[in-house]
């Protein structure tokens, strides 16, 4: 059966198998490469103390990225684990660090817990040491904004 789970407590209850219908991925639109003191975002949310690679996403909160996620998640950008240093409404700002990402590459917002393994099943969320809401099923599936491409794969 394919779905999400409509709260946590479900997903520990698993009195249903689902298996995760859920994913968000959005084109790297901008690389740059910030100078210490140079900032990003409203407010200068980060400001770089050393060199830094970093790019945007056009993907933001406004598109159900959770703003709670800025400072304290990550993400994937052409495979490799990013932090996220801003989420504006129509953006997501993220640390490169060593991923060679250009505009175009493939970032991977959210995936669902339990699909792929390691960095795949934290992706879009924070690391469990940080406890910031992300979320019941049915919040992450109807905040999914118009502005998203649905793709519908069947087998």
């Amino acid at each position: 059966m394919l779905g999400l789970y409509p709260s946590a407590q479900a997903e520990q209850e698993r009195k249903l198998e689902l298996k995760p219908v859920l994913g968000v991925k959005a084109r790297v639109a901008y690389v740059k490469a910030l100078r210490p003191g140079e900032s990003v975002s409203y407010h200068r949310a980060f400001t770089a103390t050393e060199p830094e690679r970093v790019a945007t996403l056009p993907a933001g909160y406004s598109d159900g990225f959770p703003r709670a996620l800025a400072g304290k998640g990550s993400i994937l950008v052409t495979g490799r684990r990013c932090s996220i240093l801003a989420i504006t409404a129509n953006a997501t700002v993220v640390r490169l660090s060593d991923a060679p990402a250009a505009p175009g590459d493939e970032a991977v917002l959210i995936r669902h817990p339990g699909r792929g393994s390691g960095v795949g099943q934290r992706c879009g969320q924070v690391d469990r040491k940080q406890r910031v809401r992300r979320g019941d099923g049915d919040e992450r599936a109807a905040a999914a904004g118009l502005r998203l491409t649905r793709i519908s794969h069947r087998k």
